[in-house]
C-alpha cells in the first residue's frame, strides 16, 4: 500500500534520511517505534512474544527488518512488491519473537 501512495524517489528520499545521525526519523522515540513497542510488551505480557529478549531488542530487530526490505526495493528501483514483501518478511519475523 506504502508503494501505491508514494513514488519511489519519495520513499527513497525519506529512506535516506535514515542514514542522518541527528535525524528524528530514527529515533525510538517517534510513533512508528513507540506503536511497535507497545504491541511487543504486551505480547510479552500476554506470554505470546518470547521474553527473552527485551521489548527494545525485539523493536529494533522489526524495524531494520523492515528498513532492510525498504532498501532493497529500492536499490532495485522498485523492483517487486513492497507491501507483499513487507508482508512475508514481518511474517517470518514474527515466528521469530513469537513465544514458544
Amino acid at each position: 500500500m506504502l508503494a501505491m501512495t508514494l513514488s519511489l524517489p519519495v520513499i527513497a528520499s525519506v529512506f535516506s534520511l535514515h542514514h542522518c545521525e541527528s535525524s528524528q526519523v530514527a529515533s525510538e522515540e517517534r510513533a512508528l517505534y513507540t506503536l511497535i513497542k507497545a504491541a511487543v510488551v504486551l505480547g510479552q505480557k500476554k506470554g505470546e512474544i518470547r521474553n527473552d529478549m527485551t521489548a527494545d531488542e525485539i523493536t529494533r530487530t522489526v524495524i531494520r527488518t523492515e528498513r532492510g526490505v525498504i532498501f532493497d526495493w529500492c536499490l532495485t528501483n522498485g523492483g517487486f512488491d513492497l507491501e507483499k514483501e513487507s508482508l512475508r518478511t514481518f511474517t517470518l519475523v514474527s515466528e521469530g519473537i513469537r513465544s514458544k
